[in-house]
């Protein structure tokens, strides 16, 4: 759901895995902001066009919901996330949401079979999410391709400096009172796990490959041992 706070010029897309629950939490309750797609968008078809919760600005635009004369107006504003940490939330959610395949629970009750959050059972996951193998491909798995969902954002909020870049986007419209942000729908199985503690070297490929554009035009990197917080 893209929120748009009118009275202050602010737009913000909710790029998952970034913090984007807490902060459209904090734009509806202290700064009026409003859901521009209560539920899914079909075209006549019926085919989804738009999604409840995210969606591009080209999306928005194409859909009419944002003009492109209102856009000039508005400060857009989209969080990001190093990929390495985002993907290992993708995977906690994954099975959070039990949406594991059913080979993979077979795999699951064989002797020796890797528990969840093992170095071994991500890299399974990373590899059949980015790089699938020949059978998958077979079976019409296709790669995941990572959506940019920055194109055409004004200000960027990084996930891993949330409260500074929320502040700074809001000085950009003229808020200069503090507005903490809620901590919403955490990843709980996740717990305090560093992406570190899972990646194997195959998977840390993969996921550079994967997402190559993004990293290099927002400059992450996979952090050395002894850099960011357990």
């Amino acid at each position: 759901m893209a929120i748009l706070c009118r009275d202050i010029g602010l737009l913000l897309l909710q790029a998952p895995h970034t913090g984007s629950t807490s902060l459209g939490t904090l734009l509806r309750s202290g700064l009026g902001g409003e859901m521009l797609v209560e539920d899914r968008v079909r075209d006549e078809r019926g085919r989804i066009v738009l999604r409840q919760k995210h969606q591009t600005l080209a999306q928005l635009i194409e859909a009419g919901l944002i003009s492109p004369a209102q856009r000039e107006r508005l400060l857009v504003v989209v969080g990001i996330r190093n990929p390495f940490d985002l993907v290992l939330t993708e995977y906690a959610r994954n099975r959070e949401a039990g949406s594991i395949s059913a080979p993979q629970r077979l795999l699951r009750h064989l002797p020796g079979a890797s528990p969840d959050f093992s170095p071994r059972d991500f890299e399974r996951f990373v590899q059949r999410r980015y790089e699938p193998g020949r059978l998958f491909r077979m079976a019409g798995r296709r790669p995941f391709v990572p959506t940019d969902w920055t194109i055409g954002a004004d200000h960027l909020i990084r996930f891993e400096q949330m409260q500074e870049d929320l502040d700074a986007a809001l000085r950009k419209v003229g808020v200069t009172e503090p507005h903490r942000l809620p901590h919403r729908n955490p990843t709980a199985s996740r717990a305090d796990r560093h992406y570190r503690q899972v990646y194997t070297e195959r998977a840390r490929d993969i996921v550079s490959r994967a997402y190559a554009d993004l990293i290099e035009a927002h400059g992450y990197r996979f952090e050395a041992e002894g850099e960011g917080s357990e």
